[in-house]
């Protein structure tokens, strides 16, 4: 089926932009098509950390009197992520004939595990320990996910005579065999969403919604949902998403494929590291080499990315320090990383309340209300050292000290 884009002008509220397209889509529609074993058939998919927001959107766009005139009886249009899709529609069609049993993934290192104990070649390229089968686990599911199978992770170590890329493809291969066709993956989706679509998918329209990027995971599910249902796709002014060069046809009738990343003359090498200390040192070396070898790169141009950077934090300041690389390590962070938000959690802790030393001092040292205590971080650690010396039952009481009459009458 073809690929419809929605591109609302600027200035124009886009939920109504969609409500109305979705409108037009049902018109002349009868509350005969809308059987209770039709629900879901108009759905506005949207990331799940959007869900609630373009749900409550969508309901209150629903009541105004230009769009509730137009809503054909026994129409319903749902809100959905990827994952509540798979549970409230697909779930709950043909008594849950598409859904497969899942597997965790606790299960899936066992059996890596076990794969490895029983193979003795395997097991010595790799060894045993936890955090090895930990990793190819972790591996197996994102190329399972992804679409990636064995059969070509095989090809590509055969081609870069990479033995821990045969030994990945050998696993993957294994798992395949024995789970594959059985259970469903942590995180997968595309087989149930693919056999539910192509029997029901004919008579459903989808919109997507508020997708800037979509992985490789998500891209096989919205493909599949491009080739069986109506799809639409909601983008802003001036900003087309890569992936959407990709569900569109050609003049021939078949689909784009997304251009490389890389430019025809980049190469890519792969290297097995023992451990991460050689992978650290192996990386901080090779850095300094290219920037030897070609003087036109800085080390501003050069970034060293990780699956958990945590697990190598340490030792890449450390490294990359001795061999005199400059670093930026870009930590993530929350918004319970602000400041305001740390004040905010001691206040609503009962600890406070109970004059707990440890809470307030939580509070203080947040600096949120330190101007309007006139409280300076040396008379912060004043009280703290009062605290740790003296009994703070009495501490609290004591109006001498200075700051602590304001911090009693603070947390009162």
């Amino acid at each position: 089926m073809s690929v419809m884009v929605i591109r609302p002008e600027r200035g124009c509220d886009d939920i109504h932009a969609l409500i109305d397209h979705v409108l037009s889509d049902g018109a002349g529609c009868t509350e005969a098509d809308f059987p209770d074993s039709c629900r879901g058939r108009f759905v506005i998919l949207t990331p799940a950390s959007l869900r609630a927001y373009v749900e409550k959107q969508v309901l209150q766009s629903m009541v105004r009197p230009e769009f509730r005139e137009r809503l054909e009886p026994g129409m319903n249009v749902g809100v959905h992520s990827l994952a509540s899709m798979m549970s409230s529609i697909i779930g709950n069609q043909d008594y849950g004939r598409y859904i497969r049993p899942s597997i965790s993934m606790m299960s899936l290192r066992n059996y890596v595990a076990k794969c490895l104990n029983d193979n003795e070649s395997l097991r010595n390229q790799v060894g045993d320990s936890f955090e090895a089968i930990d990793q190819f686990t972790k591996q197996i599911v994102e190329l399972h996910n992804d679409g990636v199978s064995a059969e070509e992770v095989l090809a590509l170590a055969a081609h870069q005579s990479n033995a821990r890329l045969s030994v990945l493809g050998s696993l993957l291969q294994l798992v395949e065999q024995r789970l594959g066709k059985r259970y469903t993956f942590p995180g997968a989706a595309h087989e149930t969403i693919c056999a539910w679509a192509q029997r029901h998918g004919s008579n459903r329209w989808f919109y997507l919604y508020g997708f800037a990027h979509l992985n490789a995971s998500e891209m096989r599910i919205v493909h599949t949902l491009a080739q069986y249902v109506h799809l639409t796709v909601m983008v802003g002014a001036g900003s087309d998403p890569d992936y959407l060069e990709a569900l569109q046809r050609r003049d021939d009738g078949n689909r784009n494929t997304l251009s490389s990343i890389f430019a025809s003359s980049a190469s890519t090498s792969v290297c097995a590291m023992p451990d991460t200390t050689a992978e650290v040192r192996y990386a901080a070396a090779s850095i300094k080499k290219f920037i030897a070898d070609n003087p036109e790169i800085s080390y501003g141009d050069v970034l060293v990315t990780s699956r958990d950077l945590g697990s190598y934090q340490a030792q890449i300041a450390s490294e990359f320090t001795y061999q005199g690389i400059p670093i930026n390590i870009a930590a993530s962070s929350t918004m319970l990383d602000h400041p305001f938000a740390d004040a905010i959690l001691g206040l609503l802790d009962s600890a406070t309340y109970e004059l707990q030393p440890q809470s307030i001092l939580r509070i203080l040292r947040s600096g949120i209300f330190s101007r309007y205590l006139n409280l300076t971080p040396t008379a912060i650690d004043d009280i703290e050292n009062q605290l740790n010396s003296n009994n703070p039952a009495t501490v609290w009481i004591d109006t001498d000290i200075p700051f602590l009459h304001i911090c009693r009458r603070f947390v009162r």
